[in-house]
C-alpha cells in the first residue's frame, strides 16, 4: 500500500468517496492511487499542466497496477477535464492566486462539487475569494509536515456570497481544540507581530496588524467564538 505525505493525506480524509474524483495538478499521480487502494474511489482522474509530470503519473499508475484505472489528463487546471460525475476535486500544493484562478474557470463546480483545496501560500487570500464567490467552508484540517504548518480546506458553493473579517479570513473552519490548529494560528501571530514591530520602527501605522495578532491570541486561547462576517 502507498503512504501519503501528511498533507495528501489529510486531503485523501475529506474526499466523499460518493464517485468519482479529480486531482488537479496530481504530479506522482499518489492521492489518486491511495484513494483507489483504500477503496474511497471507484474512479479517479488525475490531471497536470505539463506533460513531464504526467509521464511520472503514467509510471506510479503502472508501477502499483492501477493503469486502466486512473484516467490521466493533460488539462489546464480544470479546462480541459470532463465534469461528469466528479463529485470531489483536490487542488493541493499550488498557491492561493493559482487555486482561485482554477476555481474561477470552472462554473459547474457550483452543482455541489466537493472541493478539497491545500493552500501552499496565502491561505487568507483564498478563504476571502471563497467567501465573495459563494462558497461556504465545511471544515479544515490543519497539517504539519516538517517544520512547516499547513492548512487543507473542505468548501462547497452554497450560493451565499460573504465579505468576511480579517480574523475568519486567517482562522477559518479550523477547530480551537486542535493543538495543531492553534500552532498554525500562533505562527501567522508570530509573523503579524514581526510585521508590526518593523512598521512601529519605521514609523508607520502598525495598529490594524497589532488588533490583528491580538485577535487572533484570543482565538487560540479559546476567547474568540464568534467571527464576525
Amino acid at each position: 500500500m502507498l503512504t501519503l505525505s501528511p498533507r495528501l493525506l489529510a486531503c485523501a480524509r475529506l474526499v466523499s468517496g460518493a464517485g468519482c474524483c479529480c486531482d488537479v495538478g496530481t504530479d506522482h499521480v499518489y492521492l489518486p492511487v491511495y484513494l483507489l487502494q483504500q477503496g474511497i474511489c471507484t474512479s479517479v482522474i488525475a490531471s497536470d499542466i505539463g506533460e513531464g509530470p504526467l509521464q511520472y503519473a503514467r509510471q506510479t499508475a503502472a508501477r502499483w497496477g492501477l493503469s486502466d484505472r486512473i484516467r490521466i489528463l493533460l488539462s489546464d487546471g480544470l479546462q480541459q477535464v470532463p465534469d461528469a460525475g466528479i463529485t470531489d476535486v483536490v487542488i493541493a500544493g499550488m498557491g492561493a492566486e493559482t487555486i482561485c484562478g482554477i476555481l474561477e474557470h470552472a462554473d459547474w463546480l457550483q452543482r455541489g462539487t466537493n472541493l478539497i483545496l491545500q493552500p501552499m501560500t496565502k491561505a487568507p487570500l483564498l478563504r476571502n475569494w471563497l467567501a465573495e464567490n459563494g462558497y461556504g467552508l465545511c471544515r479544515e484540517i490543519p497539517v504539519q509536515e516538517e517544520q512547516r504548518l499547513y492548512t487543507v480546506m473542505q468548501a462547497q458553493y452554497t450560493g451565499e456570497k460573504r465579505n468576511i473579517s480579517p480574523l475568519e479570513a486567517r482562522v477559518g473552519a479550523l477547530d480551537q481544540r486542535d493543538p495543531v490548529a492553534r500552532a498554525y494560528v500562533q505562527a501567522q501571530t508570530d509573523a503579524l507581530e514581526k510585521k508590526a514591530a518593523g512598521l512601529t520602527r519605521a514609523g508607520l501605522d502598525a495598529r490594524s496588524e497589532e488588533a490583528l495578532a491580538a485577535a487572533l491570541t484570543a482565538w487560540a486561547q479559546g476567547k474568540e467564538q464568534e467571527h464576525a462576517g
